[in-house]
């Protein structure tokens, strides 16, 4: 049986200091990162360059036209997954400033995050400046105490549980 879940909502869009704590606490979760490259929007130079510095750090690539959040009518994509390490963070915190600046052609679209059994724990899907986070609901109450730059961004919603 799994660990019932909580999803949390943003009021705004995470950028500053609450992009940067975002970017920390996925950290913490010891995940991976999806960034996705679309087929239909040549990725820019910079972009490309941005992959490339963080090649190390690529855990597996795949082609799908569905990944949290999307799924395309037509055509696909190519899913880049990352571990999430130190430089993987910095390097996240230092392509952009703000969470829905994951766009082609600048930069690689949609960052996502999963924790290490493999749930979802980031969704967004930056072109439409939407987001939101299902985390653990006892990983909740720490993300919703206020005084962070983060907390005042997040709201509890409901998920929809599966039955047992």
């Amino acid at each position: 049986m799994s660990k019932p879940r909580v999803r949390l909502g943003f009021v705004d869009e995470p950028s500053g200091p609450a992009y940067r704590e975002l970017i920390d606490r996925a950290l913490e979760t010891g995940g991976e990162a999806l960034l996705v490259i679309r087929d239909d929007i040549p990725l820019s130079d910079a972009g490309k360059r941005f992959l490339d510095k963080l090649s190390a750090s690529v855990v597996r690539q795949e082609t799908s036209s569905q990944w949290p959040g999307t799924v395309l009518l037509d055509g696909s994509a190519k899913l880049v997954y990352l571990t999430i390490t130190p430089l993987v963070a910095e390097a996240l915190k230092g392509a952009t400033d703000r969470l829905f600046g994951w766009v082609q052609p600048d930069l690689p679209e949609d960052l996502c995050f999963f924790t290490t059994g493999g749930d979802v724990w980031l969704v967004s899907i930056a072109h439409e400046a939407d987001a939101y986070m299902e985390v653990a609901a006892s990983e909740s109450g720490p993300l919703l105490e206020r005084g962070t730059a983060l907390s005042e961004l997040l709201r509890r919603e409901e998920l929809d549980q599966p039955s047992a």
